[in-house]
């Protein structure tokens, strides 16, 4: 998966490694492309336009064919030791013949039994892979946790040409230094993408063990941009930008190393800095460390092996519903052809968790209204949630969209409340429309929306999709602090290593919003405000860096007094909280650490600095000891206390009308 900053050159490095044409301008990746991939002959799998599988047809069939040859066919159809029957092998034959090819041109290509010890050799015949481009921009974040993966190889793309204090926009309002988008993707990966079960890494001495991490190569690109301007003749030209190219990739070791340490370590295993510009005379790529790129994915896909066993009617399974060339089938389609290759139910749901895990065919059977549905082509649904996602932005500047589109569209970014109606006209403009559950239950799943309480009389619903909002307008902050609010207790969550994701944040917010459908909420972008009428209070939630910050508010209605809420139903709000950010963080970034924390005020924090022994920089957050009320500071060392924290941690009886 090639992932990397907006504009860094993911999609020329992609066309460099298969040899195309370098192109001066493209257009950015929307979403991300998916490519079926040959990495023995560097070349793109053919896909028709209607349907872009991760493996087309033919390679399923090649597939299907070699574990046929191997011996496979007569140990897993009908699990017996005697050879299959003549029916069965004319099944298969048949399954795995190629277009215009007749049964006796498939046993010359397979080859007779005789040949199995030859076939058993060709290794790479039996790996296929798929090539995701991953989009850079910061509106695809939220989409992380449904694509980044354990078995996956990462190639983390960097613009060499600009210093890791150099700033890139990351959204419409704010920029990232080079340095925070790569320490954000290694903290993506590493956060996202934890180990799966059936990874194994192939050892010097030909055994295996269980990878720990997705492996991870950093990609220096533009290399020819870089070049020493005092460096007139050729050679010395490309010395000097070979020399000064390993001067900034080392420069970003060096960081990764200071700032994310254990992430650094786990996870990278190469650093390359190459040219996708320059061009033989041929057309085929200059620069020989594109040749060395592909010889270290070459050499990471034999010694990462992602799939283990496959039983040869999975592969017979998966090539039936192939060629139906279709987006998506029912359960029951897959169910039939199952039947007719004598699998029982239950070993029809394996296969689909298998493909599921590896990510060629998505099947949720958890959720009611998506059981009967199974998602052949992965491509369709990222497009799918690119289409919301992006369009929602360019349709504010269609000057044919309607003005209460316009509106619409206005209350996404601005207040995080996304109308039905205007999913309906988004999909509509695309031809899309059939695919609306599927799309909402989708977002549902991975807690991107949660449908609001509204008037049961109306036909349209309404959702909370906080991730699309847009920053506020300076001196809006008073929406959600109002002037005569009183601020009663503070607490903070703070995220080890400095890093919490946008996505997490949102995710935890939504999940607490289906959790109190009784409550008024206000939210913006990185914060909101909850209202409980029964209990009369106010708590904010907001991402301030690596934090989330909670407060227990009071608004007077008027000139009235607004007495302070009682203990029992602040800290059942706080378990709460913590009670789904343990679901939250379990669910989608399970290698982030946390703790809730106090503010120190004492005049020892350098804040921005590393602290000492760690690598977490010092905002000032102290973590809570056993009682809840105290901490050590890590500058000081000295025992601090915080009583507002009483408040939060509230121990006495239950509340007979509580939050829950």
């Amino acid at each position: 998966m090639l992932v990397g900053a907006y504009g860094a050159g993911k999609t020329s490095t992609k066309r460099s490694l298969f040899n195309e044409p370098y192109e001066t301008k493209h257009l950015s990746t929307d979403g991300a492309d998916v490519y079926s991939i040959d990495i023995t002959k560097w070349i793109i799998k053919e896909c028709t336009t209607d349907y872009k599988g991760h493996k087309s047809v033919e390679p399923t069939q090649k597939l299907l064919g070699d574990v046929l040859v191997s011996g496979m066919t007569e140990m897993e159809y009908g699990h017996r030791e005697h050879p299959a029957t003549k029916a069965e092998v004319a099944n298969v034959l048949n399954a795995v013949k190629l277009e215009g090819e007749r049964i006796s041109d498939v046993f010359t290509r397979l080859g007779p039994y005789k040949l199995v010890p030859w076939m058993r050799k060709r290794e790479e015949s039996d790996v296929y892979f798929s090539l995701w481009d991953f989009a850079g921009q910061s509106i695809y974040y939220i989409t992380h946790q449904v694509f980044l993966s354990s078995r996956v190889i990462y190639i983390l793309v960097t613009d060499l040409t600009k210093s890791l204090d150099d700033t890139l926009p990351v959204d419409d309002v704010h920029n990232w230094k080079i340095k925070e988008f790569l320490t954000f993707w290694m903290n993506s990966i590493h956060t996202h993408a934890s180990p799966g079960p059936g990874i194994r890494l192939k050892q010097l001495d030909g055994s295996y063990k269980m990878a720990t991490e997705p492996p991870v190569i950093i990609l220096g690109t533009k290399k020819d941009l870089i070049r020493k301007e005092n460096s007139t003749e050729a050679a010395a030209a490309i010395d000097g930008e070979e020399r000064e190219a390993q001067k900034r990739l080392l420069e970003i070791k060096e960081f990764l190393r200071k700032h994310a340490t254990q992430v650094v370590n786990n996870h990278v295993i190469n650093m390359i800095a190459i040219d996708n510009k320059s061009r033989k005379e041929d057309g085929t790529i200059a620069d020989p460390a594109v040749e060395t790129l592909r010889e270290k994915l070459q050499q990471l896909a034999k010694e990462y092996f992602f799939l283990g066993k496959v039983k040869a009617k999975w592969i017979h399974l998966e090539l039936s519903l192939k060629k139906l060339q279709k987006q998506k089938v029912s359960l029951d389609e897959v169910k039939k052809f199952g039947k007719e290759l004598k699998m029982e139910e239950a070993e029809v749901m394996k296969a689909l968790e298998f493909y599921h895990d590896i990510g060629e065919i998505l099947y949720f059977g958890s959720i009611p209204e998506m059981e009967n549905t199974v998602i052949l082509d992965v491509e369709w649904l990222v497009n799918l949630f690119t289409i919301l996602i992006t369009k929602s932005i360019t349709y504010k500047k269609d000057l044919d969209a309607p003005s209460k589109i316009n509106g619409l569209i206005d209350e996404l970014h601005n207040e995080g409340r996304l109308h039905e109606e205007l999913v309906d006209y988004i999909l509509k403009r695309h031809e899309r429309e059939e695919d609306k559950t599927i799309l909402m239950k989708m977002m549902e799943l991975y807690d991107i929306i949660c449908e609001m309480p509204t008037n049961p009389k109306k036909e349209k619903s309404l959702y909370y999709l906080p991730s699309l909002l847009q920053k506020d307008a300076e001196g809006k902050n008073s929406i959600i602090f109002p002037a005569n609010s009183s601020v009663h207790c503070h607490l903070y969550i703070h995220f080890v290593g400095n890093f919490l994701p946008e996505g997490l944040f949102y995710r935890l917010l939504v999940r607490c919003l289906k959790r109190w459908p009784e409550s008024i909420a206000v939210i913006r972008k990185h914060k909101a405000r909850l209202y409980f009428p029964k209990e009369e209070f106010y708590i904010t939630m907001c991402k301030e860096d690596a934090d989330i910050q909670l407060k227990i508010l009071s608004i007077p209605a008027g000139d009235q007094h607004s007495p302070p809420p009682q203990s029992r139903h602040v800290s059942n709000v706080r378990k709460l909280i913590e009670e789904e950010l343990r679901v939250v963080v379990k669910t989608y970034t399970p290698n982030l650490v946390y703790h809730p924390s106090f503010k120190c005020q004492c005049p020892n924090h350098r804040v921005g600095e590393l602290l000492q022994g760690s690598e977490d920089a010092d905002d000032k957050c102290v973590p809570l000891s056993g009682d809840k009320s105290s901490g050590v500071c890590p500058r000081s060392g000295m025992l601090m206390k915080d009583r507002k924290l009483d408040m939060w941690y509230w121990t006495g009886e239950s509340s007979s009308h509580s939050i829950t």
